[in-house]
């Protein structure tokens, strides 16, 4: 339990780390946005546990991220993470919104059901946001390599 502790106490730090404001800024930003593009799914009386949420802000805020960090020594999978990380906000709201809706209105064993598995598929919404983000931002890193002309001996030992 305390590597776990360890762990989530390093992410939570490394969001707050100094050298990625803009990512986490940027993935603040799609929090609402996301919300709003997805929320018609809790809203819509026939969908039941899950729903669709709508990652595009996310991924394309991992690619302008990847493109601003391009010339800098941040590894853009770190700015990927950063943007995953504080971006999924969004698809945790949206989802506990849909398995709140599905609790109140369905049988019991889907409720059981649903509340049981919601941890397992908040980490794994969670997951993909950030797996997203990661190639988002890698795929910013590259196109800011094309268009900058080459990498300028900007990769260091710090970029993975």
């Amino acid at each position: 339990m305390s590597d776990v502790l360890a762990v989530l106490g390093r992410a939570v730090r490394g969001l707050a780390d100094g050298d990625r404001p803009v990512a986490t800024l940027l993935g603040l930003a799609t929090v609402p946005i996301t919300i709003v593009l997805s929320w018609s799914a809790v809203t819509d009386p026939g969908m039941v546990a899950g729903g669709t949420i709508s990652g595009a802000p996310m991924v394309l805020a991992a690619v302008i991220a990847g493109y601003y960090y391009g010339d800098r020594p941040t590894s853009a999978r770190l700015v990927g993470v950063q943007v995953g990380l504080v971006g999924s906000v969004a698809t945790v709201v949206v989802y506990l919104a849909n398995a709140a809706t599905t609790i109140a209105s369905a049988s019991g064993w889907m409720t059981i059901v649903s509340v049981l598995l919601t941890p397992v598929a908040i980490a794994l919404v969670t997951a993909i946001a950030v797996l997203l983000c990661v190639l988002g931002a890698m795929g910013g890193d590259w196109l800011h390599a094309k268009v900058a002309g080459g990498r300028d001996g900007r990769r260091t030992g710090a970029r993975g």
